[in-house]
């Protein structure tokens, strides 16, 4: 009887049952009484487990895995910190289901894997759902009409509907298994980024355009705010759909401390992407009807980080990129996940206080830690660049970050990320000294990213640049 509980329960019945005498009907009806109380014992011990835990269940992309600081942190683990790990006397143990790139329909697919007697799932999803449309760039040639639209007018409207079926798809089934939903908006940088794709519909009117982004550039240069708003105005009208126009005059508006004004365009220039990499206001528009159809929680994440922004206009303050927060924006998100519950559940509890230097701390975040996000960061501001016709923005911003990055350490990885941007730069010989850099830190690793694809086709754009490659390509096959 020893053996029949400490074998795998697989076994157990074919070990018993495969002896070379027949079992007797009693040894057999022994059996199965041992295996039902086996079972019982295993059901009561995994419902006393549960009852001790108040679960989180974290849905969606990126943003709600807790990039770029995940897996130390994410939403429901800074929720759990501020309520200092307890909530209605239980434990709580967060389970992050969220992958980096999930669509709305793969989240309804991951809603299904959401464990039982689950208490609460977290829903934050929205920046995804264009990607998929997305082209394949070859940086190694510029596009013949880098103006055309990714996504026709119809397929957006497409894109949005099946957004809002998939995210009230999932809100429904999650609510007929007895699971509380937070549903949030989505939050996004609109102040400090250009969007990815401008569209021109009339060809003749591209050599227009840009002429009248040059003359408002220098019209608020030399400053003559009124100048560069007439240029940017007529290009509007001109072309309702060329995004970066909008941008410039929130930019203009901001300057002139002209904030609603500001806001406005800056939404319009998000809304108006042609290759929207940010969640659209109709998307967020969608989960506020989702939440009050339903009479689900709501938590708005672009309204909450507006409102802890200076005059209202949500950029790097807050965020670290174009869709994801800084520590101090998730921590802000965090507090307010636990207030929520809080007041849900009705359970009066006194939270910590906002302190980043005490979270870092909490959590283990450490020089290296942030030094890994700098450095995530800055090759992810490198890839956002190719997504432009205006790269320099974001090549600057990934240096800025790899200059952040280097004050807290430095490995092959940093040095061959210096290279890209500067290659990406036109500044061969500083993209030749750093690939050196780097191969002299981990030959492995450099070599490794020397032959990624992307990587080939950035040190191909120019013919200087080919030369420089030949150079390297002899250094690293040796």
């Amino acid at each position: 009887m020893f053996l029949f509980f400490v074998l795998p329960s697989g076994l157990r019945m074919r070990q018993l049952l495969t002896v070379k005498q027949r079992p007797t009907g009693k040894i057999a009806l022994i059996a199965l009484a041992c295996s039902v109380v086996v079972a019982i014992g295993w059901w009561f011990a995994d419902s006393y487990r549960n009852a001790e835990r108040f679960k989180i269940v974290i849905l969606g992309g990126s943003t709600a895995l807790g990039s770029p600081y995940a897996p130390s942190i994410d939403l429901g683990k800074l929720a759990s910190y501020f309520l200092r790990g307890e909530f209605q006397g239980r434990r709580i143990k967060v389970k992050n289901l969220s992958r980096g790139g999930f669509s709305s329909s793969q989240v309804l697919d991951a809603a299904k894997g959401i464990p039982n007697h689950t208490d609460v799932v977290l829903l934050y999803s929205g920046h995804n759902e264009f990607l998929r449309h997305d082209e394949k760039h070859d940086l190694s040639v510029i596009p013949e009409n880098p103006f055309s639209e990714h996504v026709s007018v119809a397929l957006r409207n497409q894109i949005l509907e099946e957004y809002r079926q998939n995210i009230e798809q999932t809100v429904r089934y999650l609510k007929q298994r007895g699971i509380v939903v937070i549903l949030f908006t989505a939050a996004s940088n609109i102040a400090d980024w250009d969007p990815n794709l401008s569209v021109i519909e009339g060809e003749v009117n591209e050599s227009l355009v840009t002429t009248l982004l040059e003359s408002a550039e220098e019209s608020r240069n030399r400053g003559d705010p009124k100048g560069a708003e007439a240029a940017l105005e007529q290009i509007v009208v001109l072309e309702p759909r060329f995004a970066l126009a909008y941008k410039r005059l929130g930019d203009l508006y901001k300057e002139t401390q002209r904030y609603d004004l500001a806001k406005t365009y800056y939404m319009e220039a998000k809304d108006r992407d042609g290759n929207p990499y940010r969640v659209l206001s109709q998307q967020n528009e969608s989960l506020r009807n989702i939440a009050s159809k339903h009479g689900v929680p709501l938590i708005d994440a672009q309204r909450l980080l507006v409102s802890n922004s200076a005059n209202g206009l949500l950029g790097f303050n807050l965020m670290i990129d174009n869709c994801h927060p800084n520590l101090r924006g998730y921590v802000i998100l965090g507090h307010e996940i636990a207030r929520r519950l809080s007041e849900i559940f009705d359970v009066p509890v006194k939270l910590l206080p906002e302190d980043v230097g005490s979270i870092k701390k909490a959590f283990g975040f450490d020089a290296h830690a942030e030094y890994l996000v700098y450095l995530s960061r800055a090759d992810f501001f490198l890839r956002m660049a190719t997504l432009t016709t205006m790269p320099s923005f974001r090549l600057n911003r990934a240096k800025y970050y790899l200059d952040v990055a280097s004050k807290l350490d430095t490995d092959a990885h940093l040095n061959s990320s210096y290279a890209l941007v500067y290659a990406y730069m036109n500044r061969n010989s500083m993209a030749e000294l750093y690939w050196q850099k780097a191969q002299a830190i981990d030959a492995s690793d450099t070599r490794k990213r020397w032959n990624n694809i992307r990587v080939v086709q950035i040190m191909s754009r120019t013919p200087e640049l080919r030369e420089v490659a030949a150079r390297l390509d002899r250094l690293f096959t040796r």
